[in-house]
């Protein structure tokens, strides 16, 4: 009697230990090594709270991603297509990502002056 209740015991152990292995399996076959970095993304971020920015190239899953860091250090994600967002990548390619130099591109753009006739 004691070999049967053992039997059932034992199958259920054997299959536990395959079944571990086929999910892990499956695990590692379903993960994104480059997930993307911004989930959600905001349209403008005022300029006297930006204290930091990073723009961080497209991959094949991702497109181009600004991360804007703001006085307290919370980092926000701003749309590339935003009109503040393409302004921040023209400037973050003109300095060539030069780091001393990103500085200039956390200021507003200075208005356009009207030229009288």
């Amino acid at each position: 009697m004691a070999r049967k209740s053992v039997l059932p015991v034992l199958l259920l152990l054997l299959l536990q230990g395959h079944w571990t292995q086929w999910t892990e399996q499956g695990v590692q076959a379903t993960a994104v090594p480059d997930g993307c970095v911004c989930v959600r993304e905001v349209m403008l971020v005022p300029w006297r709270n930006i204290s930091d920015l990073s723009i961080v190239s497209d991959n094949p899953l991702c497109r181009i991603h600004i991360i804007i860091t703001l006085k307290g250090k919370q980092k926000v994600c701003l749309n590339p297509d935003s009109d503040q967002g393409k302004r921040l990548q023209k400037c973050w390619k003109k300095f060539k990502k030069n780091r001393d130099r990103k500085r200039a591109c956390l200021r507003p753009a200075k208005p356009k002056k009207n030229k009288a006739h």
